[in-house]
C-alpha cells in the first residue's frame, strides 16, 4: 500500500485496537521528520532510498509525482466471522475495480457503516488502489470474505437482516430502512458492468435503485453514496 494519508489512518486504525500488521515501511532519505515518526509508530522497520531512486522505482503512479510518498507492507484486509460483524452491512457482489471499491467504502464508513461482506472477486480488490480510494478509511472497518455469497445472504436473514439489492433497472426507488432507529440492514453492490448477480437477487428482501431523471446509469460509487444515505437516513447509533 502507499501514501501518507493512507499510512496515518492505519496509525489511528492500529491505536483503536485493529488488528493490522505492518512488517515494514520504505520512503524517501528525504522525507520529514514527521513522516518518518509515523512510519516507525506503525511497522516494525523502516527502510530508507535517495529520493529519485524511490520516485523512479519504488512511488506507485497512483500516488502521483507532485511529492515523496511511501511504500507499505500491511497485513490486510482479515476476514472475520460474519456473526462477529455489526450491522448494518455492505455486500461487495463481484465489483471489480478497487478504485470504486476504495471510494464505496470511505462513503459506507462516514455514513456509519463498518462491516463489509465481499464476494471473493471484490476481496481481491482490497489492495493499496482501495485503500488510496477511501483515503485509508477502509482500516477502521471489518471484512468477511464470502466463498460463497448466497450462503452470507441466507446467514444474514438467520440474523434477522433485511436485505436491500441495488441496480439501476430495478423499479422501485431507495427508501429510508424502517422501522425507525433500526441497524439490521445490508446493502449489496454489483458489479460495474452486469449488475447484481442473479443469486443474490434472488435472495434479497427488496430491490431498489436510485431514481433519475436523464442519462444513464450512475456510476456505482454514486449510486452506493445515494443509497447508503436513503437506507440509513434514520438509522440508530
Amino acid at each position: 500500500h502507499f501514501s501518507w494519508e493512507c499510512l496515518k489512518r492505519l496509525q489511528e486504525a492500529i491505536q483503536n485496537g485493529r488488528p493490522w500488521l505492518v512488517p515494514s515501511v520504505l520512503t524517501s532519505s528525504m522525507a520529514p521528520l514527521e513522516q518518518l515518526t509515523l512510519a516507525e509508530s506503525v511497522a516494525e522497520e523502516v527502510f530508507s532510498v535517495d529520493p529519485h531512486q524511490f520516485k523512479a522505482h519504488f512511488q506507485s503512479k497512483a500516488a502521483g509525482q507532485r511529492t515523496a510518498g511511501c511504500s507499505y507492507i500491511v497485513a490486510f484486509p482479515v476476514s472475520r466471522p460474519l456473526a462477529e460483524l455489526r450491522p448494518p452491512f455492505l455486500v461487495l457482489d463481484g465489483l471489480q475495480l478497487p478504485r470504486n471499491v476504495g471510494q464505496i467504502l470511505r462513503t459506507a464508513l462516514h455514513m456509519g457503516v463498518t462491516s463489509v461482506v465481499a464476494s471473493r472477486s471484490s476481496w481481491a480488490c482490497l489492495d493499496g488502489d482501495a485503500a488510496r480510494g477511501s483515503m485509508g478509511w477502509l482500516y477502521h472497518m471489518d471484512f468477511h470474505v464470502a466463498s460463497s455469497l448466497g450462503d452470507a445472504l441466507h446467514e444474514m436473514r438467520e440474523l434477522g437482516v433485511r436485505i436491500y439489492a441495488a441496480d439501476s433497472y430495478f423499479p422501485t426507488s431507495v427508501q429510508p430502512h424502517t422501522p425507525r432507529g433500526d441497524r439490521q440492514w445490508a446493502l449489496v453492490l454489483g458489479n460495474e458492468d452486469v449488475g447484481i448477480s442473479k443469486e443474490a437477487k434472488a435472495l434479497s428482501d427488496a430491490h431498489v435503485a436510485v431514481p433519475q431523471h436523464g442519462g444513464e446509469s450512475l456510476n456505482v460509487a454514486a449510486a452506493a453514496a445515494i443509497c447508503l444515505y436513503e437506507l440509513g437516513r434514520h438509522m440508530g447509533k
